[in-house]
């Protein structure tokens, strides 16, 4: 094996770089559609039109609840059949009109009797086919599958689809299925052999009463083998949709960030709310009436208003660096500092900033505010009355 030694040749599709080592690219790794979509992957693919459906199945509900309409109708659309064949074997065949006035009495017979034949079925095979839907890929209407893409008459991406896997899946099942419903009508037939030879036996109305009910069992049987098969090509069709919108690894990330933001940008953001908060919460110790200390590690600065309060609220606390920034600023602005470790403990953690103290902690409060008031009143009176 003569590797190269130097350049950054490669043999195959393994890159080697100086000395003839291999060494692999993981960004190669990072391309390949290992991760589940994502909501907004799958709600995209959704808005395009793109979700997991079986046509089989809708087509098998649509064929069985036809068939159901028509049967559970046949006695009203077995009268019509009879008057429109009397009208069309007696009266149509004697009347003498002139070509064109027949042609339209023939036309509008014909129109109303398959209007008031077909028009329940169509109706109700509507309505199951739209509801079959609906339970399978939700209601949602969007008209961009039908705008024209120039990628759709790319014979390159043409090419790709005619000969990929998928393809070949689709034929494979095309070719069970139709194997299948082959089976099934054959069979149904060969049941109903002993019927078909008494046909020409009867009647009209009855040969036709005959051959209806052939064609009704034998769609019964090809609509529910194609339920059957319908169930299954649903889970196939929804194992496929979420393999072929898998996403890379970097396509996640890059989703991410667009959604939720660059994580070092929002934490940048976070940092800087926490510095405003912070310099905001500091503004306020000046105005507070006292300072609870832990005595160094915690402070916790309260301010009561008789006339907007309804109890003390502690407008600024902190640990540790934040703590000792408040009790110099409480210095500067003279605020009294009162150590009292279990009071200042509570506070830091069970009252954030802007809130008021718990009922549980007035009368503990209450004298403390007590003693600094006592305090700024003795202050007061040796400013007034110095010695």
């Amino acid at each position: 094996m003569d590797f190269e030694e130097k350049g950054g040749t490669s043999r195959g599709d393994f890159p080697l770089h100086a000395g003839g080592a291999l060494f692999f690219d993981l960004q190669l790794f990072s391309q390949e559609k290992t991760e589940e979509a994502t909501p907004r992957k799958k709600k995209k693919e959704r808005e395009e039109g793109h979700v997991a459906q079986s046509k089989d199945l809708t087509s098998a509900f649509g064929i069985l609840g036809g068939m159901v309409t028509l049967f559970a109708l046949s006695k009203l659309f077995w009268k019509a059949f009879k008057a429109y064949l009397v009208w069309v074997f007696q009266w149509a065949s004697v009347a003498v009109w002139d070509e064109g006035e027949w042609a339209k009495v023939t036309f509008s017979k014909s129109g109303a009797f398959f209007l008031k034949v077909w028009f329940p079925v169509a109706l109700v095979c509507s309505i199951i086919l739209v509801f079959v839907l609906s339970r399978q890929v939700g209601f949602a209407v969007t008209f961009k599958p039908l705008v024209p893409s120039f990628e759709r008459f790319s014979l390159v991406r043409g090419l790709k689809r005619m000969f990929s896997l998928r393809s070949l899946i689709e034929a494979i099942k095309g070719i069970i299925k139709a194997a299948i419903l082959f089976g099934v009508l054959y069979f149904g037939l060969r049941k109903e052999i002993p019927v078909i030879r008494q046909i020409s036996y009867g009647g009209v109305y009855l040969a036709a009463g005959q051959v209806f009910m052939i064609i009704f069992r034998l769609i019964v049987r090809l609509g529910l083998a194609l339920l059957v098969l319908g169930v299954f090509d649903l889970g196939y069709q929804k194992w496929e949709f979420a393999r072929s919108i898998r996403m890379t690894k970097q396509e996640v990330k890059e989703e991410f960030k667009q959604t939720e933001g660059d994580p070092f940008t929002k934490q940048r953001i976070r940092r800087r709310q926490s510095e405003i908060a912070r310099q905001r919460m500091i503004s306020q110790v000046p105005q507070a009436d006292v300072v609870l200390t832990n005595p160094t590690h915690l402070a916790v600065a309260l301010k009561y208003d008789r006339a907007t309060m309804n109890a003390p609220k502690v407008v600024a606390k902190g640990a540790g660096y934040i703590a000792l920034r408040i009790r110099e600023i409480a210095e500067d602005a003279n605020v009294p500092i009162v150590e009292d470790k279990p009071l200042a403990r509570t506070l830091y953690r069970n009252v954030d900033v802007g809130e008021e103290i718990p009922e549980s902690l007035y009368v503990a409060i209450a004298e403390v505010l007590a003693y600094v008031y006592s305090l700024k009143k003795e202050r007061q009176e040796k400013a007034y009355h110095p010695a």
